[in-house]
């Protein structure tokens, strides 16, 4: 049997020495078995252990290092959040989908920013865990361009090289 694997996008290398500290910052994760990062591409490949992955405890072994790891922010528009106690429930379900990070729910606008990786979240199973909780999105959730996501962080490397 394969071992489960998962691919973050990593940001910020400049070298194969960056790629080899995001592979070792990753090895040290609990439940990872293996982690190969590949600079071409700017991607770590994640074999895990155990099947579940704390995404969120790779994504802060990868900044504490001095790199990101591709995430994003996505803001969902939903109806009824008026109740306190039922919020907290909304955040939790949204916080259970593989590769989200944070969920955070502003009742006053009633949009919930959830903080996740784009290549490890499908639109779907966030708006799943929306209606499972007991509410309704307002308005579809668009889904990112990843072509776009790429042009602009090849962007912003370009940028900085030039800088140094």
């Amino acid at each position: 049997m394969t071992e489960p694997r998962l691919v973050l996008p990593i940001e910020g290398m400049h070298c194969a020495a960056c790629a080899r500290t995001v592979e070792k910052a990753l090895g040290d994760v609990p439940g990872v078995h293996e982690a190969a990062v590949n600079f071409a591409n700017a991607k770590a490949t994640v074999s895990l252990a155990d099947g579940e992955a704390d995404v969120a405890a790779m994504v802060e072994a990868v900044r504490r290092v001095g790199y990101d790891a591709g995430t994003a922010l996505l803001t969902l528009h939903v109806e009824g959040m008026r109740h306190a106690g039922a919020l907290g429930r909304l955040e939790t379900s949204i916080s259970r989908v593989q590769g989200v990070l944070a969920a955070s729910a502003n009742p006053a606008d009633e949009t919930v920013r959830v903080e996740h990786v784009p290549s490890l979240v499908a639109v779907e199973d966030v708006e799943s865990a929306v209606t499972e909780s007991g509410f309704v999105l307002s308005a579809p959730v668009e889904a990112e361009d990843p072509v776009e996501r790429e042009r602009l962080r090849h962007e912003r490397d370009r940028r900085s090289l030039l800088v140094k």
